[in-house]
């Protein structure tokens, strides 16, 4: 994931953003406009796997298959669980289990589920977090929980800026300057094959949960 400057007014102005009256996540926990950054992840990090209701409700069949770092995908789920029902997800009009299954499919495609990847380019971790990136974010990229609750705000401040998942994912990969300067996009082979790839991997799933209510 490519850093750019802009990502400091980013996430600077989502946690800026007043916390709302009421608890906007349901069972799922306190509203994360409202926490700190090492307050979110301490809250992911005690959090089970099952403790989202719609992680419940992703039938065992539709999850990822790829043998090894199971701890790793289970984690996974669990933070992604804990932001299901982030005000900005709810605004984009994307379904708390599209928001869990699009995050799972994220990682694996940034990672493979592997804590230990490192790029070339010096993206650390699961969500392959930018040290500088990581930095702003207030979360240690060397710690599984923190890189992975790094990575899902730095995606949701992506959602709730291009509003699609396409846009998000290809922010969070090729830097969202790119993507305002294209207008969509970049027309990087990598980014383009990146975005594709888990969008595909996503709506496959994403369609046999929907098709099965």
């Amino acid at each position: 994931m490519t850093p750019r400057l802009t990502i400091m007014f980013i996430i600077g102005g989502l946690f800026a953003t007043a916390a709302p009256a009421q608890n906007e996540w349901g069972e799922i926990g306190g509203g994360w406009t409202s926490l700190a950054p090492k307050a979110a992840t301490q809250r992911a990090a005690q959090a089970p796997a099952k403790a989202s209701p719609e992680a419940q409700t992703l039938p065992a069949s539709l999850t990822l298959a790829t043998k090894g770092n199971a701890d790793n995908r289970a984690l996974t789920r669990a933070v992604a669980s804990r932001y299901a029902r982030h005000p900005y997800v709810k605004r984009a009009g994307i379904d708390p289990r599209e928001f869990i299954i699009f995050f799972e499919e994220m990682i694996k495609m940034e990672s493979n589920f592997n804590h230990r990847a490192l790029s070339s380019a010096g993206a650390i971790g699961l969500a392959q977090l930018m040290p500088g990136t990581a930095k702003l974010l207030g979360v240690d990229p060397h710690n599984r929980t923190d890189n992975l609750d790094g990575g899902a705000r730095y995606l949701i401040a992506q959602i709730n800026e291009f509003k699609t998942l396409s846009l998000a994912v290809a922010a969070y990969n090729a830097g969202p300057g790119a993507v305002r300067s294209y207008g969509g996009v970049p027309p990087f082979r990598e980014t383009e094959r990146h975005v594709a790839k888990v969008m595909s991997n996503y709506e496959r799933r994403w369609r046999l949960v929907s098709s099965k209510e």
